[in-house]
């Protein structure tokens, strides 16, 4: 039995009254760390502002910060994924026969797509998506305040942690393609939060309350929990004697390995791949399609991003002087390390299916979350942190902004030199205000740029957003400070009620980001003029890489983008994949059609009636051909939406018509 542990942060007869409205400790001898005026009148400036503003108040402006920073731009990315998983479990008769489930999924490893499907059946795609996407986005800063809070954080040092969460990026991994709480609906939407909840239970020595916390979320997502037990494990042991230790290790390791074995044996679960390899076609094409898996595919600035993430826990760790927070920063590094590791070792050294496909590399998600507490963390100590540390953050900060360039290492290595070997002390405290300045100055227009950069991906990806401005993480932190302003000068109780209210009101009406045709998309399933056409177990070919038949038509799609997701699983499916992307590249007519020479893609331009026999003779699981081009007497039905950002028209086919060679 784990011995319970007790409230790591409980106020004692050393601390203050503010110190412990901050969340702090004070440290015997730590008034002299505080001799320079300015940062004792910033603290002071600190402590008195929890007492001039209710706690309850700060927190609902956090949320109100939050929800600004995450709004609602539909269903896309690894959400369309899910959305199908949910669409299989409600009619599979329609889905079972898509190339995305035809030879397994992985929805049999979570109970996500299930509860999701409960979820269509009662409201709707849409509504069911925007319900469940906006629970998650409370959950998900309700556990971070947790487990901010179990750490010791308390009034304004939460809502700084709460801001510093809302200001900074938080992507990880390869291609920008996973960040913390993502703004699309999936299974990672629950799993990251009921795993920062099992992380404060953990801390405040709650371990039975934590375990179930930790089952729940590895029913929902046991990749993304993985890395919270592994750091629930690490703590405990951390927490023993030597000798408790050893016990520990000598019983559980093979207990360990011996359960692994036997999974391995009865080829249960995903490790029934346990011994099999990629061949070369296969790791071709998971490396084309899926290249975020494998470590020798990631570009240089996916490296200075991890680069700079490691070095910031590292340089954490050696800056903390509460043990608490050494033994956490401590444990992090014990997490993550090894399973980078692991990962490198089984995607890009050995080819392990089973390796690659536990894609362990996104324990870094843990990492973000903790680093970005971390620096809330440090400043909240009772001891103020040396001016070598607070150099080195700077640093590390900035190669984190800067990582698309080369000059991000540079940045990483001189942080951690500062960090582990002296010498910033020495610098005149003079010469320390003027660096300090430079530095902040940096960040600032480094974190500004970062703004202006999603700003121009947010409009890139989504061409019709509204209030485009309002949502990249930078200016949601501005908006959050602007409402703290205001209910600070408004001193009555009532009146920050009502800039409360107000601050919440907009936020949930500019909430909704999608464009016209995203909602029209999302929406009109069964009211669209090409829904009474296509039967119930038809597959559609639709030529994008957004699978439009799962989501506006709710078919089964031939082919699309999206399909080549599990490639990594199962080399059937990627075989398929190949088969069908290279089938439709090789009929597809040149640009030159009329209406077609401004397209990404020759496969949407398909034009004439021997082109069309074409496609379908050459696979006879292609019913239905959806286009672009107008093909007079061979047209079931056309859809014209006249909604901005929408195609002007659009054609489908029955392939029966040109097989059979009779026109409408």
């Amino acid at each position: 039995m784990i011995p319970a542990e007790p409230n790591l942060r409980a106020p004692t007869g050393q601390e203050t009254s503010a110190d412990f409205m901050l969340g702090t400790q004070a440290a015997e001898g730590s008034s002299s760390s505080l001799s320079k005026p300015w940062f004792n009148r910033a603290r002071q400036a600190l402590k008195a502002l929890p007492g001039q503003i209710p706690e309850w108040q700060l927190l609902a402006i956090a949320i109100i910060g939050w929800m600004s920073a995450h709004s609602w731009h539909g269903i896309y990315h690894d959400g369309v994924l899910y959305l199908a998983q949910a669409l299989l479990h409600l009619s599979p008769a329609t889905f079972g026969h898509d190339l995305f489930f035809v030879f397994g999924s992985q929805d049999q490893f979570t109970i996500f797509a299930s509860l999701q499907a409960t979820a269509i059946k009662w409201l709707g795609v849409s509504r069911s998506s925007i319900g469940l996407m906006f629970v998650a986005h409370l959950l998900w800063f309700a556990g971070y305040l947790f487990l901010a809070y179990s750490l010791g954080l308390r009034r304004f040092a939460l809502f700084a942690a709460g801001l510093a969460v809302i200001a900074m990026p938080g992507g990880y991994g390869g291609y920008n393609i996973f960040t913390i709480s993502e703004d699309f609906l999936t299974a990672r939407s629950y799993a990251e939060p009921l795993t920062l909840f099992a992380l404060g239970l953990t801390f405040r020595g709650r371990w039975k309350a934590a375990l179930a916390c930790f089952a729940l979320s590895a029913a929902v997502h046991p990749l993304m929990t993985l890395p919270g037990l592994v750091m629930f494990v690490v703590w405990h042991l951390t927490g023993m004697t030597r000798a408790q230790r050893q016990k520990v290790l000598l019983c559980g390791v093979p207990v360990l390995l011996l359960v692994l074995v036997g999974l391995c044996a009865l080829r249960v679960g995903p490790f029934n791949s346990w011994d099999v390899l990629y061949d070369p076609l296969w790791l071709a094409a998971a490396r084309r399609n899926t290249a975020q898996c494998f470590f020798s595919q990631w570009r240089q600035a996916d490296f200075n991003l991890l680069a700079a993430q490691l070095t910031l826990t590292l340089c954490l760790l050696r800056a903390f002087k509460n043990p608490v927070n050494q033994r956490v920063f401590t444990v992090l590094g014990f997490m993550a390390i090894p399973l980078l590791a692991l990962a490198v070792l089984g995607s890009d050294v050995i080819h392990s299916v089973l390796g690659t496909s536990l894609q362990l590399w996104r324990g870094m998600w843990l990492v973000v979350v903790l680093d970005c507490l971390g620096l809330i963390l440090l400043f909240s100590e009772a001891e103020r942190p040396d001016y070598r540390h607070i150099l080195t953050l700077q640093l590390v900060l900035l190669a984190y902004l800067a990582r698309n360039f080369q000059i991000s290492l540079l940045f990483c290595m001189l942080g951690l030199e500062m960090s582990y070997f002296p010498g910033a002390n020495k610098i005149r405290p003079f010469l320390q205000r003027v660096y300090n300045v430079i530095m902040m100055t940096v960040l600032l227009i480094a974190l500004s740029a970062e703004a202006v950069a999603q700003i121009i991906y947010d409009k890139h990806l989504f061409a019709s957003i509204h209030l485009t401005g309002f949502y990249p993480r930078l200016l949601s932190a501005v908006f959050c400070l602007l409402v703290l302003l205001l209910c600070y000068l408004a001193r009555r109780n009532t009146l920050r009620f009502v800039v409360l209210i107000a601050s919440f009101a907009l936020v949930l009406f500019v909430w909704d980001q999608r464009s016209d045709w995203q909602h029209a998309t999302e929406t009109n399933s069964g009211q669209n003029p090409f829904d009474q056409h296509i039967p119930r177990t038809a597959n559609v070919y639709w030529p994008e890489f957004f699978p439009y038949p799962w989501v506006a038509l709710q078919r089964a799609s031939y082919v699309s983008g999206m399909s080549a997701a599990a490639i990594v699983f199962n080399r059937e499916l990627a075989m398929a994949y190949n088969k069908r992307q290279t089938l439709t590249m090789q009929v597809a007519q040149a640009r030159s059609i009329k209406g077609c020479e401004g397209s990404n893609d020759a496969r949407q331009c398909i034009g004439d009636a021997q082109t069309f026999q074409l496609l379908c003779q050459a696979d006879p699981q292609i019913n239905f051909v959806v286009s672009y081009v107008d093909l007079p007497g061979y047209v079931v039905s056309r859809w014209s939406p006249k909604i901005p950002g929408a195609p002007q028209s659009m054609y489908l086919y029955d392939c029966s018509h040109f097989l059979s060679g009779s026109a409408r």
